[in-house]
């Protein structure tokens, strides 16, 4: 083991806190026998910046580029990092695992969206038109093992993006530019530039021929019977099919700019990220949010909520008896549905619980 000796030590003593060592420090060892390059410095949080095979475990790096800083936690739960204009973004840093992963989901509510099964079909061709159309982005991104998902819900949409963290915000940019396209297009009749000509048909098409195959599956069929009966604003796949049957790009344009115009989003980010890099999901979002037109958001009281009939209380219980579609179906399915009352998070937590214990028993069982 050989030891160095620094050239002009008191070149040195000028750093601080205040004044810290900064990466391209260039000095020399040995009166200039060896020169020497600060490529990396640990942030305060850190240990020592390793390079890639300096160690064999998950806190391995190249190119000087470490694992973000945790601060120590107050506690184990989301931080809520912005909350304005109808926009909330939460922010939870990975503490366990330490990997460079990233997952930013995000829950976009409509206003008006459950008023007809018009523009519950409407959401569903956005969201396969806005598929369609990055399905070249995202399947390059998904070389480097980034992936996308686009879906919708009960009061709008949702938009899930995970993979390495390193470029996972400018997949999210990409996503939300093309979505957020749609709005701000009053007194036009055309779509997006990002939507190729032809596709619209094709993706018509493809929703149809879905809405028509709805419930030839006897496990589909009964779980969606008990939506129907459980979910007022639930439509029917068959509404849905005679809703959207023959529409034109005029009308499904200006339908969309009617969903969208008003809208509220929430927005989770997890995984290998710290606090800034959150404060620049939500700049991203809002960007996209009002880069088209001027925003405006649904207020709190008028977010739609998600109703659930409760069921009367009897001895006995509730029976729904349907045929299948299909009569040469050879296939049954039975559902059976427990209502514990009005939600609440100790109920909830107790459900989740009582079905994780009994999950692989029963699976057992019936194997």
């Amino acid at each position: 083991e050989k030891w160095h000796a620094l050239d002009s030590p008191g070149n040195y003593e000028k750093f601080n806190a205040e004044d810290p060592l900064e990466p391209g420090f260039e000095g020399s060892l040995d009166k200039a026998t060896f020169k020497f390059r600060v490529i990396g410095v640990p942030r305060e949080g850190e240990g020592a910046v390793l390079r890639y095979g300096d160690a064999d475990n998950d806190d391995d790096v190249e190119d000087g580029i470490a694992f973000p800083p945790i601060p120590p936690p107050s506690k184990n739960l989301p931080k809520l990092v912005y909350d304005n204009n109808s926009l909330k973004v939460w922010h939870l840093q990975d503490r366990k695992f330490k990997r460079p992963l990233g997952d930013l989901r995000i829950k976009v509510d409509c206003d008006g969206l459950n008023d007809s099964a018009l523009n519950q079909a409407c959401m569903n061709l956005f969201c396969r038109l806005c598929a369609d159309a990055l399905t070249e982005t995202c399947y390059l991104a998904s070389v480097c093992e980034l992936g996308s998902s686009l879906y919708t819900t009960e009061t709008g949409f949702g938009i899930r993006v995970h993979g390495f963290d390193h470029k996972l915000l400018e997949l999210a940019k990409e996503v939300l530019a093309l979505v957020m396209s749609f709005r701000g297009r009053e007194g036009r009749s055309d779509l997006p530039p990002a939507i190729k000509e032809g596709r619209f048909d094709a993706c018509l098409e493809s929703l149809l021929r879905k809405y028509k195959n709805y419930g030839m599956n006897a496990s589909s069929f009964c779980t969606g019977l008990r939506l129907l009966c459980l979910r007022p604003s639930h439509m029917t796949s068959n509404s849905k099919l005679k809703a959207i049957h023959g529409i034109t790009i005029e009308k499904f344009v200006v339908t969309m700019n009617k969903i969208l115009k008003r809208v509220s989003v929430e927005a989770f980010y997890h995984g290998n990220c710290d606090i800034n890099d959150a404060k620049k999901a939500s700049q991203i979002i809002l960007g996209a949010m009002t880069s088209n037109c001027n925003h405006v958001g649904i207020p709190k009281t008028k977010i739609p909520a998600k109703l659930v009939v409760k069921t009367p209380l009897v001895v006995g219980q509730h029976s729904v008896t349907a045929p299948t579609l299909d009569p040469q179906d050879p296939n049954t399915a039975v559902e059976v549905y427990f209502q514990m009352g009005k939600d609440n998070l100790m109920n909830r937590v107790l459900v989740d619980m009582l079905v994780q214990v009994l999950d692989e028993p029963l699976f057992c069982q019936l194997r």
